[in-house]
């Protein structure tokens, strides 16, 4: 093989660990908002109960946690992006030099 396929190759497997990647921190980002709104339903029907600071401390918490997800996600997908550009500069080079 060739530099240029070789480098192909590797391309295609960070773009493929990203993707895997960026699905698993959606499948995360969405069970934590799941939790975050269970979390504030819950904070709601305990309004009149005297909601406890830790029950909203806990719900704050839990949305740093996903803001910082989000960050996650984002990071990746501009990692993504830049390597599927890469992939397609290196296949036009490819094809320029057949």
């Amino acid at each position: 093989m060739t530099e240029s396929t070789n480098n192909i190759q590797r391309l295609k497997a960070v773009a493929a660990e990203a993707k895997a990647n960026l699905k698993k921190l959606n499948i995360l980002s969405r069970n934590a908002i799941q939790l975050i709104r269970s979390k504030l339903d819950l904070l709601q029907l305990d309004e009149q109960d005297n909601v406890s600071a830790l029950d909203i401390e806990g719900a704050f918490f839990e949305m740093k946690q996903l803001l910082e997800l989000k960050e996650q996600i984002e990071s990746k997908q501009e990692r993504l992006n830049i390597a599927e550009k890469e992939i397609s500069k290196i296949k036009r080079l490819l094809n320029d030099e057949e």
